[in-house]
């Protein structure tokens, strides 16, 4: 299998992308998530990865339902870290349930070089056809040191394999960027991770929906990368669902709270969440 594989030197990653989470193809409620915001940076110091941790249910309609936040989109193995967007939901675990599997049940020695083809190894062997085709669209960074050298590897389908030193940014408003560039490669250690926070937060509070609501957001998780050390400086992934029924169940027990554009959201969302675990 040929994958796609793009190594930056120094890099900042701001994305921006909707992707699709269904819940169930017979319900009338849809789990996606609406937007993701990454950004990771090898600076001075180490890797810096932060990102945003919201996501939001949508009916079939493709009208938002409500928001909810401390979704994880970011996931450590030993010391590498993949941050990813695309779909995190599958016919029968989350993205989250499998990669706690792989870290138990793999045996085989997994390095920042083969680990992402060894991911979808066994991710082949869990996944139907469909959800393990759905996998391989997704864009996914992974995060740490090859020996001695800091790295960051982007996959996705459209990804066109070179080696590229400077940053990329695919966001609409991506302006001084040179300065972005030089600032994170050179700063000390804390300063990186407060303006990785900052800007995050920033982006995110600038995007939002029909009804003012902020489409992407939440508490920001950010974790920094050193040789043989990895240190969470936010974690704020408490939503952490091996499938789509425990997500159901723990907004039943009103355990994962939840934005709503209007009370009729509200009560739709409901009808259709106690529908499902019937």
């Amino acid at each position: 299998m040929k994958n796609n594989i793009t190594f930056y030197s120094f890099v900042i990653f701001l994305l921006f992308i909707l992707f699709p989470i269904k819940i169930s193809s017979s319900s009338k409620i849809n789990n996606k998530i609406h937007g993701t915001l990454i950004m990771a940076a090898i600076c001075n110091d180490g890797i810096i990865v932060g990102s945003d941790s919201r996501a939001v249910f949508f009916d079939n309609n493709g009208s938002v339902a409500a928001y909810y936040d401390e979704s994880p989109k970011l996931f450590q193995y030993n010391d590498i870290v993949l941050a990813m967007s695309g779909q995190f939901s599958f016919n029968n675990t989350s993205f989250f349930g499998l990669f706690e599997d792989f870290k138990k049940e793999t045996i085989r020695e997994v390095d920042i070089g083969n680990f992402y083809n060894e991911l979808l190894k066994f991710a082949e062997n869990k996944l139907s056809g469909d959800d393990f085709y759905i996998l391989q669209t997704n864009t996914i960074f992974i995060c740490g040191y090859n020996k001695s050298i800091p790295v960051i590897y982007w996959y996705d389908k459209h990804c066109i394999d070179s080696i590229i030193s400077g940053y990329r940014i695919n966001l609409k408003n991506g302006n001084n960027l040179s300065f972005v560039n030089q600032f994170l490669k050179y700063a000390d250690i804390n300063k990186a991770i407060s303006f990785i926070k900052v800007y995050i937060e920033d982006l995110a509070s600038s995007e939002k929906d029909q009804n003012d609501i902020n489409k992407i957001g939440g508490p920001t998780s950010i974790v920094w990368i050193q040789q043989k050390k990895t240190d969470w400086i936010y974690d704020f992934r408490t939503n952490k669902f091996k499938n789509s029924r425990e997500l159901i169940n723990a907004i039943r027990r009103k355990e994962v709270d939840l934005w709503y554009r209007s009370l009729n959201d509200s009560l739709m969302l409901m009808v259709g969440l106690k529908a499902l675990t019937k």
